[in-house]
C-alpha cells in the first residue's frame, strides 16, 4: 500500500506541476481543428468541448455542411463561423446554442425546437418545455469531480439517497432493501426505495436487478455518457411504474468521432479502496449514421475493519466497502435507410465480481462473493410520415443474473454454503407516434400517442438444493397519451405573458393478476418574462409490486419468544414468525405535485436560479411489517399487535407452516412442541404503510466570464426534505428524514471553479445533516457532515507535442472526515458505529486521471 501511495502522490505532484507551468492567461477562447463535414457533427463538436447544450431542428440541418474550423474562437465565434454557408444563426444564452431559421423564426421554433443533440427526458413530444423540474449532470461535470462510476454521481446528488444497494452499505441496518447484494449502484430519489425510482438508458428500461428491483446504474459506462437527466418528480403517465420518486435517464453520446482512451488510478490515504479503471471510447460518424463503442475497466480493492481506527472494536477482517471488479461494453448506433426511414440500437452488457465479509466473531464468519452477468439490447426503428408526424416501434430485451455465493466459516472451514441466482429479465415492444395535431394562433398543439406490452420474470434458483426457491412473472399492456397546448407565443405581445403552455398525459396499464391503473397528469409552464419561468404540475404514479414480494419462498421460523420481545411469557415458551412474498398484493399508488420557478435574468448573464416544492402522498406501500432490528420486538411493541396470533392451537400453526410447502425451521434450541408456541408473527409483505414527503429544492449556476483571466462557475444543489410514515391506523405517525437510516432533512453540494486555457481548478462542498437515532428509547443525535474536495485538470491543446490529452487530479474528502458516530445497532461487535446509507468509511481519496483523443 505505501509504495502505491507515494507512486499516486508523486504523480500527482508531477501533474499539478506541469499544470501550473503550462497555465497562462488568455481570453475565454478555446483551439479548434474541425475538418470540413456536416454542419450537425460540427455544432456537436463544438457544444461537447465546452459544455453547451445544442438545440436545433433536425429538417434545418440536414444536408447542410460546415466549413473546416482552424483556430482559436469563442463559442460563439465558432458557431457563427459554422453557420455562415448555410444561412441559419444562432441564439446563444445560457450555456444552450438555439439555432434559428434563414429568416423570422417559425411557428414550430416559437412553441420549442427540437433537441438533436439530446433527447428530452420527461415527455414523449419533442423540443418542449417540461412542466417537471430538471436536474442535469454533463460527463464533463462527472470528470472533473472525479466519478468515473454513474453510482457516484448519483450519491453526491442531494436528491437521492444511499441506502438500498449501494457498496457501501453494511449489516444491521433497518429496512430488507438496504443490503448490498451485488456491489453495484442503485438510484434513490427522496429515499423512497430504489424500486420506487425509474432507471432509463436513452429512455429505454433496464433489466431489474438481484431482488429488490433495482437497476444497476453503475453497469452503464460513464465514457459513453454525454449527461445524466434526473426528474424528481412521478412520471408514471409518461413511463409507467416505478417512476414515483422520479426519473433517471442516461443519455448516450450520439455522434461520437474518434478514438479515446483513458486511465484512472486512486486510493484511500487511510489504505484500502486502491481503484484501477481503464477505458476505451471509439466512434465514427457518417452522411447517414454513426457507431459509438465503449469498453470500460474497473478494479477496487476492499475496506478493511482494521483499517479504520473507528471500528477497532470490531474483529478487524470483515469488510466495510467490497471488493469489486466489472468490465462494460456498451454500443449505441444509428443509420439513415432512407430520407424517412432510421434504425438505431442501444446495447449494454456488464460483467461484475464483488466480495464482502462479515466477521462475526474470533472463529467465524460470512464470506459473500456474487457475480452479476447483465445485458439490455434496444433496438428502434422510426419513420416520418404526414407533413409533421413520426411513429418509432423500439424493443428491449434485457437480462439481469445476481449470483450469489455465501459460505459460513467457523474455525477456518467451511460450515456450511448457499448458492443459486437471482435471475431477472425484461422484454418488451412499443409503438408510439408525435407531431402536430393543430395549428393554433399560440403555435401548433402537438400530441404523442402510444401504446406496449411489457414482461418481467424473476427467477431465484438454489444451487445448494438444486431446485428453484422463487420462480413468477407478471406481464402488462399500456397506452398512453400526451398533449402540448400553447396558450400564448411571444409574437401576441401580452404583458406580462411572454409564453404560457398547458401539458397533460394519460397513461392506463393493465397487469395480469395484479390489476388495472390509470395515471394522469397535468403541468402548466407559464413565462411572464424572458427571465423567469413558473412551472407547476401535478400527477399520481404507481408502482407495481416486485416479483419477489410476491413470489419470494415463504418460511415458518420457531424462535424463543424472548428473542422476539416476548419477556412476559412463561419460561420455555416459543413463538412462529411467518415471513415470506404475498401474490396478493396491489400496486402502490402516490399523487404528487410541484411548483418550480426558474429565474434567469438577462441582466445578469450566467446566473440561473431553479426553486422547486415538492409534495408526494404514498399510499398503500408494500413493507413486511417488522423490519429489520424491528423484529425483536414483535412482542413487545402495541404497534405490531395487528400482526399478532396470540395463542393459536395446533391446527392453526400446521396450517401456517404448512403455507411454506416446508418443514418448520427450528431456531428456539429445543424441540418443537405446539403447546409452547404462544404467538405467530405474521410478517409477510402487505399493502400497509402511508407515507407523506415533502420539500423544497434549489439549484443555482452562475457563470462569470472575465475576458483574459478565464471563467468563473458557481453551482449549488440543495435539499431540503420532510417525511413521515405511518405502517397501519393504530400505529402513530413516524418521523423518516432526519432518522437514522432514512435521508437526512438538509443535504447540499456546491462548487466554485475557474477555467483558462485548458485549465480547470474546482472546489467542492458537501453536508449532510444531523441525524436522530431512535433505535433506544431516549433518541440520540447523529452529527452532521461536511467535506470538501478539490479537482483540477487540464486539457491540452490537440496541436501540443503529446496531443489531445486530459490531465486530471481529484482529492474527496480532504480533510479526512470519518463519518459520524452511531451506536451499532443491537450493542453487536460485528456492525459498525455508523450509519452506512449516509456515510462512507472511505475517508479521504486520492485519484489520477489521464485520457488521450487520437
Amino acid at each position: 500500500m505505501g509504495i502505491v501511495k507515494i507512486a499516486l502522490m508523486t504523480g500527482a505532484a508531477l501533474c499539478m506541476g506541469a499544470i501550473c507551468s503550462q497555465a497562462h492567461a488568455q481570453d475565454a477562447q478555446k483551439t479548434y481543428n474541425l475538418p470540413e463535414q456536416d454542419l450537425a457533427t460540427a455544432l456537436r463538436s463544438v457544444a461537447r468541448g465546452s459544455d453547451y447544450q445544442l438545440v436545433a431542428d433536425p429538417k434545418s440541418l440536414k444536408g447542410a455542411r460546415a466549413p473546416s474550423l482552424a483556430g482559436a474562437y469563442t463559442v460563439e465565434e465558432a458557431v457563427t463561423a459554422l453557420l455562415a454557408p448555410s444561412g441559419l444563426t444562432a441564439e446563444i444564452r445560457d450555456r444552450t446554442i438555439t439555432l434559428r431559421g434563414r429568416e423570422a423564426p417559425s411557428r414550430e421554433e416559437a412553441t420549442g425546437a427540437t433537441d438533436v443533440l439530446f433527447s428530452v427526458t420527461g415527455t414523449r413530444i419533442k423540443g418542449v418545455k417540461i412542466s417537471s423540474p430538471v436536474i442535469e449532470v454533463t460527463q464533463s461535470e462527472m470528470r472533473l469531480a472525479g466519478q468515473n462510476d454513474l453510482g457516484e454521481v448519483v450519491r453526491s446528488l442531494p436528491q437521492s439517497f444511499g441506502g438500498g444497494q449501494n457498496p457501501g452499505v453494511t449489516g444491521g441496518t433497518v429496512g430488507i432493501a438496504n443490503q448490498n447484494l451485488t456491489g453495484g449502484s442503485s438510484a434513490n430519489l427522496r429515499g423512497l426505495g430504489a424500486d420506487a425510482t425509474l432507471t432509463l438508458l436513452n429512455g429505454h428500461r433496464l433489466s431489474y436487478g438481484s431482488a429488490f428491483q433495482a437497476v444497476d446504474i453503475g453497469a452503464i459506462p460513464v465514457s459513453a455518457v454525454a449527461r445524466m437527466d434526473v426528474i424528481p418528480d412521478g412520471a408514471s403517465a409518461i413511463y409507467g411504474s416505478d417512476a414515483v420518486g422520479g426519473v433517471i435517464n442516461i443519455i448516450l453520446k450520439p455522434d461520437y468521432e474518434g478514438l479515446t482512451t483513458a486511465a484512472r488510478f486512486g486510493a484511500a490515504t487511510d489504505g484500502g479502496d486502491e481503484e484501477q479503471q481503464y477505458s476505451l471510447t471509439a466512434g465514427h460518424r457518417w452522411r447517414s449514421g454513426g457507431l459509438l463503442v465503449a469498453y470500460d475497466y474497473s478494479k477496487s480493492t476492499e475496506i478493511l475493519e482494521n483499517e479504520r481506527d473507528y471500528t477497532d472494536y470490531m474483529f478487524g477482517a470483515g469488510t466495510l466497502l467490497p471488493s469489486r471488479r466489472s468490465h462494460s461494453v456498451l454500443l449505441s448506433g444509428h443509420q439513415e435507410i432512407s430520407p424517412d426511414v432510421s434504425a438505431a440500437i442501444d446495447a449494454v452488457y456488464n460483467n461484475r465480481r464483488s466480495s464482502s465479509t462479515q466477521q462475526t466473531s474470533q472463529v467465524t464468519k460470512y464470506v459473500n462473493d456474487p457475480v452479476v452477468n447483465s445485458f439490455a439490447i434496444a433496438p428502434s426503428l422510426t419513420a416520418q410520415f404526414a407533413p409533421a408526424w413520426s411513429a418509432t416501434l423500439t424493443g428491449v430485451y434485457g437480462k439481469d443474473k445476481t449470483r450469489y455465493d455465501q459460505s459460513y466459516y467457523n474455525s477456518g472451514q467451511i460450515a456450511s454454503r448457499s448458492r443459486g441466482c437471482y435471475c431477472n429479465s425484461v422484454r418488451s415492444i412499443e409503438l408510439n407516434a408525435e407531431g402536430k395535431l393543430a395549428d393554433l394562433p399560440a403555435g401548433y398543439l402537438r400530441l404523442a400517442l402510444g401504446g406496449g406490452y411489457r414482461e418481467n420474470e424473476f427467477h431465484q434458483f438454489s444451487s445448494s438444493t438444486n431446485r428453484t426457491v422463487t420462480k413468477g412473472s407478471t406481464e402488462s399492456v399500456y397506452a398512453f397519451g400526451e398533449a402540448q397546448l400553447p396558450l400564448i407565443s411571444p409574437d401576441m405581445d401580452i404583458g406580462l405573458a411572454y409564453r404560457l403552455s398547458v401539458n397533460a398525459a394519460l397513461r392506463f396499464e393493465k397487469y395480469n393478476g395484479i390489476g388495472e391503473v390509470a395515471t394522469p397528469k397535468l403541468g402548466v409552464v407559464y413565462t411572464p418574462t424572458q427571465d423567469l419561468d413558473v412551472k407547476a404540475s401535478w400527477g399520481k404514479s404507481f408502482k407495481a409490486p416486485t416479483l419477489a414480494q410476491q413470489y419470494q419462498a415463504q418460511a415458518a421460523n420457531l424462535y424463543q419468544a424472548a428473542l422476539l420481545g416476548g419477556s412476559s411469557f412463561p419460561a420455555g415458551s416459543t413463538a412462529i414468525l411467518f415471513s415470506g412474498g404475498n401474490p396478493d398484493l396491489k400496486p402502490e399508488k402516490a399523487t404528487s405535485w410541484t411548483v418550480s420557478l426558474n429565474a434567469h435574468p438577462s441582466a445578469i448573464p450566467g446566473l440561473s436560479v431553479d426553486t422547486t416544492y415538492f409534495h408526494i402522498r404514498y399510499k398503500k406501500r408494500i413493507i413486511q411489517p417488522l423490519a429489520g432490528i424491528n423484529i425483536f420486538s414483535a412482542l413487545s411493541n402495541p404497534v405490531y399487535a395487528q400482526y399478532l396470533r396470540y395463542d393459536p392451537d395446533a391446527a392453526t400453526q400446521a396450517e401456517v407452516i404448512a403455507r411454506t410447502g416446508l418443514p418448520l425451521n427450528n431456531y428456539a434450541g429445543a424441540a418443537y412442541d405446539p403447546s409452547q408456541v404462544v404467538a405467530i408473527v405474521y410478517n409477510d409483505y402487505i399493502n400497509g404503510a402511508e407515507q407523506k414527503i415533502e420539500g423544497v429544492d434549489l439549484t443555482f449556476r452562475y457563470r462569470l466570464d472575465m475576458a483574459a483571466k478565464g471563467a468563473l462557475l458557481f453551482q449549488g444543489n440543495g435539499s431540503w426534505l420532510r417525511s413521515r410514515e405511518r405502517i397501519n391506523a393504530d400505529a402513530p405517525e413516524t418521523r423518516l428524514a432526519g432518522v437514522i437510516f432514512n435521508p437526512p432533512r438538509f443535504k447540499a453540494r456546491g462548487s466554485v471553479g475557474w477555467t483558462i486555457n485548458g485549465l480547470s481548478l474546482t472546489a467542492y462542498l458537501n453536508h449532510s445533516g444531523p441525524l436522530s437515532d431512535t433505535r433506544t428509547a431516549t433518541p440520540v443525535r447523529i452529527k452532521s457532515q461536511t467535506t470538501a474536495d478539490i479537482s483540477a485538470s487540464y486539457a491540452m491543446d490537440p496541436d501540443a507535442l503529446l496531443g489531445a490529452m486530459d490531465v486530471s487530479l481529484t482529492v474527496r474528502n480532504i480533510g479526512n472526515q470519518r463519518p459520524p458516530y452511531a451506536a451499532p445497532s443491537s450493542g453487536y461487535l460485528y456492525y459498525v458505529n455508523y450509519d452506512s446509507t449516509n456515510y462512507s468509511p472511505v475517508g479521504r481519496f486520492v485519484s489520477l486521471s489521464i485520457s488521450k483523443t487520437w
